[in-house]
């Protein structure tokens, strides 16, 4: 499947951090005011999940595309992390990451959802070489809460969107009731914060 934008091919560096992102309702939005805020960091790409309909075409890496820095696409079963890219999971397919590839599931949904953030987490946080910052955004329902724990349990650093401005707080709300959450920000602040935690190094 072809990049959606026209952005030019990143070129074949060495990845070094990878930064996650859940999001359900009310997290497009999110998303959209997230992606033209955050400058292509080098060495890094994005991992997105967000809650679709599974009997409908998306659209999503279309849409994010016009308004992101990054290529943004769709993943496919099997292929290799770049950097530069925002891969998106396709409806109704878990994204996880295992040996050094990412792959596409069809197990059973988590949560009621697929894909699911804990799962795209969970698989992130057994990675535990690579440097990782995970980031909950809008939604209703408690997924992501867990694997935002897992990833924090493995070293990554975690940001949620604060609840009080999300469009549906039940979802952050559960992020930070884990005792998880390194950063609790408004929307608008977290693009500087993960540019401001990949400078740390």
């Amino acid at each position: 499947m072809a990049l959606t934008t026209s952005k030019s091919r990143p070129k074949r560096t060495p990845l070094v951090r990878v930064v996650a992102i859940g999001a359900s309702a009310g997290g497009i939005n999110g998303l959209l005011q997230v992606l033209p805020d955050l400058p292509l960091i080098p060495n890094c790409c994005l991992l997105i999940v967000v809650h679709l309909d599974p009997r409908s075409r998306s659209f999503l890496p279309q849409v994010l595309g016009r308004h992101a820095r990054w290529s943004v696409k769709q993943a496919e079963e099997g292929e290799s992390l770049r950097a530069g890219i925002a891969y998106i999971a396709p409806p109704d397919f878990h994204l996880v990451l295992s040996g050094g590839r990412l792959h596409l599931s069809s197990m059973g949904p988590v949560l009621m959802h697929r894909p699911s953030v804990d799962v795209l987490f969970q698989s992130l946080a057994k990675h535990r070489r690579l440097r990782t910052i995970a980031v909950l955004l809008s939604g209703a329902g408690r997924d992501g809460a867990e694997g935002l724990r897992s990833m924090k349990l493995s070293g990554a650093s975690t940001i949620v969107q604060d609840p009080a401005e999300a469009m549906f707080s039940s979802m952050p709300a559960h992020g930070i009731e884990t005792g998880c959450a390194d950063f609790v920000i408004p929307v608008r602040a977290i693009a500087p914060k993960i540019s401001m935690l990949c400078a740390q190094g």
